[in-house]
């Protein structure tokens, strides 16, 4: 069994110790984990921590993401298209939550974190509370 979850880890990630970047690829997902770094309360995550994640973001999605939400199509409709970058942070009670940050296949999620303002529904972030499994604060950008 142990054997088969080293060779599972393998598949899906592979580690970036250049800058501590994990580059997540498993079917349907492509991202990249990001360590703690300097911010209060932020966390390392676990390959475990980030799928958990896609499945609450994967199974809640559409009840955030509807045409009253956006006018344009929501973005879940093509959920496989989007780079994601991870984050996790600890709340005061503990709970592990992970900032999901969303951009078009086209962008590079592994140079730093993604700051895009305007954009449309091609850019978007949602927060994750794992121990709790609920998805929150979905903020779809603008258009200028």
């Amino acid at each position: 069994m142990k054997k088969a979850v080293e060779t599972w880890d393998r598949r899906i990630s592979e580690y970036r110790p250049e800058n501590g970047v994990w580059h997540l690829m498993a079917p349907g997902v492509g991202g990249f984990v990001y360590p703690a770094g300097i911010e209060a309360q932020a966390v390392d995550l676990m390959l475990t921590d980030v799928l958990m994640a896609e499945h609450i973001l994967r199974s809640q999605l559409p009840l955030l993401d509807t045409h009253t939400t956006y006018p344009l199509p929501p973005v879940r409709w093509k959920l496989h298209r989007f780079i994601r970058q991870y984050r996790g942070f600890r709340d005061n009670d503990g709970k592990l939550h992970v900032h999901i940050n969303a951009v078009w296949d086209d962008e590079r999620g592994d140079n730093g974190w993604i700051v895009i303002h305007d954009g449309g529904n091609f850019y978007w972030q949602v927060w994750v509370d794992v121990d709790s499994g609920r998805l929150y604060d979905l903020m779809i950008n603008g258009e200028a």
